[in-house]
């Protein structure tokens, strides 16, 4: 598994099999489960959360990821594609400018869209409104 930070004390492993291997990223936790899709050149919100802990995996495309003052210049389904952001850090995706940002975000933790806290946004939305 290619992982950017430490895996997440949640026991995220990999298990071999005689057909390869799956990797699991929750057992009996409370988890929300989302796909965010990020058009060619967007990027979500600079924010955090004080109730979560997320864990990105990038499904398709590429782009950049921050996580509190760590930038990850190039992530990627084939390179990069695990990324734990742990609660109360500031982060952010940004898709490529040439290509959308497919990627499947698992928060762990009291889910709530009100819980978003944005530093900084592109489209004006600076209180907790619900939408990254």
């Amino acid at each position: 598994m290619s992982a950017l930070t430490p895996h997440p004390p949640l026991g995220v492993f990999r298990e071999l099999r005689p057909w390869g291997y799956f990797e699991q990223y929750t057992h009996n936790d409370a988890t929300t489960i989302k796909t965010l899709v990020l058009e060619k050149g967007q990027r979500l919100s600079l924010q955090m959360h004080e109730h979560r802990d997320e864990m990105w995996i990038v499904l398709s495309g590429a782009g950049r990821a921050m996580v509190g003052a760590r930038e990850y210049p190039w992530i990627t389904s084939t390179g990069t594609r695990m990324i734990w952001v742990p609660r109360r850090t500031t982060h952010r995706l940004m898709a490529s400018d040439h290509e959308p940002l497919k990627v499947l975000e698992i928060a762990y933790g009291h889910f709530d869209e009100s819980d978003i806290v944005r530093v900084e946004d592109d489209y004006g939305r600076m209180e907790a409104e619900g939408v990254d």
